[in-house]
């Protein structure tokens, strides 16, 4: 499987699937079962991500020990922790000049053309979407000819939004 994802891949990216969640915000421990899915289905096309839980991390600190370079990062939140995700895509941003971000959950789909630029993200997933797609997208010699071939997607080229419903 591995050797497949080394033939299709051109630039390969660190992906990091980040866990936003705020025990104290959330009021309770609230399993992350879409990120599992997500990670579990990016170790089976053979990508290696790095889960960041920060459901205990109040101050953010966590995202100061990873090396933050040229990575992808995935951020799934619902509305009640959209403040927390605005203030960890800033440490991204301000860490990582390369980063992909991008954005899913029940926030970003409610609200996609409003968060895209509101919270500075490169692409969110409406709804259920093929995040190994994504990834391959992000990894090929021609990022904007295979985003564009994915259907649930919103994201930035050029300073446009593209929508693929």
């Amino acid at each position: 499987m591995e050797q497949l994802l080394e033939a299709k891949v051109v630039n390969y990216k660190p992906i990091f699937i980040i866990h936003p969640g705020d025990v104290e915000v959330q009021g309770g421990l609230h399993p992350p079962s879409g990120l599992a899915y997500i990670t579990s289905s990016l170790k089976l096309k053979g990508y290696k991500p790095k889960v960041v839980d920060l459901i205990f991390d109040k101050e953010l600190k966590l995202l100061h020990e990873f090396s933050l370079d040229n990575g992808i990062y995935i951020i799934s939140f619902s509305t009640v922790l959209s403040d927390r995700v605005k203030k960890i895509i800033g440490i991204i941003r301000s860490r990582d000049k390369n980063a992909i971000i991008l954005g899913g959950g029940p926030h970003p789909t409610a609200q996609k053309g409003k968060v895209l630029g509101e919270f500075n993200l490169d692409l969110i997933a409406i709804g259920e979407v093929d995040i190994t797609s994504i990834m391959d997208a992000y990894h090929s010699d021609n990022v904007s000819a295979e985003l564009s071939k994915i259907k649930g997607i919103m994201y930035k080229e050029n300073n446009n939004i593209v929508i693929n419903p």
